[in-house]
């Protein structure tokens, strides 16, 4: 019972963030895509804590992290963020046209200092904890209650970088998204393996929002100079 139950749930949260980038752009670019991207993320916020509440009969907790682990979640993201700036520098700077960059960042309405910054500040402050609490708590888990504790650190990252490697390619083309994504890859494992050790999705989002403030700052001297 409690297999099934785990399964149903993958399969209700899981596709959503690729059902949100594959209607906003490839399918439907415009106010059409987009509203089925808010739908999605809106979902991929709320349907986790439903199944908590309402099927396992669950209570929502602070998820506090056992044996501490905020002091490895900022060695761990520095270390990655040094990580990211070394893929720039020797593959980054060869792919990503800055101009095309630039018209993009238009295109989406964050071509502006402002706006850049309120998206960017969310990102690092927000999605990266959305994405600690659905991917590495609730996926994590419900993988975990499936098969092995190895093999629920690697589907949950594979899961977690399905819907970055069709961002990716829509944005950067597919040899980037194909390198790239071994990075998420990595990044999604050893988050993983960070909640699974910590049993806290707070130390992975200290070391996750470190690394998306590496990558927005780079975004920033492609497109602002």
């Amino acid at each position: 019972m409690e297999r099934r139950r785990s399964l149903a749930a993958l399969l209700c949260v899981v596709p959503l963030p690729s059902i949100g980038v594959l209607a906003s752009m490839y399918v439907a670019p415009g106010p059409v895509g987009a509203s089925v991207w808010l739908a999605t993320k809106v979902l991929f916020v709320l349907a986790p804590l439903a199944w908590l509440m309402f099927v396992e009969r669950g209570k929502p907790s602070l998820s506090r992290a056992r044996q501490g682990g905020f002091g490895f979640g900022v060695a761990s993201g520095v270390l990655l963020s040094l990580a990211v700036l070394a893929f720039w520098h020797f593959v980054g700077e060869v792919w990503i046209d800055g101009a095309e960059l630039r018209r993009l960042a238009d295109a989406n309405g964050i071509g502006e200092h402002g706006s850049y910054l309120a998206i960017a500040s969310y990102t690092i402050l927000g999605n990266s904890l959305i994405e600690e609490y659905a991917w590495r708590w609730f996926v994590y888990t419900q993988f975990a209650r499936l098969v092995p504790p190895t093999s629920a650190v690697v589907a949950s990252a594979a899961a977690f970088t399905a819907h970055h490697t069709l961002l990716l390619n829509a944005q950067f083309g597919g040899s980037f998204a194909l390198v790239a994504s071994v990075g998420v890859f990595v990044a999604g494992v050893f988050w993983s393996w960070t909640y699974a050790r910590y049993r806290s999705v707070w130390p992975g989002w200290v070391s996750h929002a470190l690394v998306d403030t590496t990558l927005l700052a780079i975004g920033w001297h492609l497109i602002f100079g």
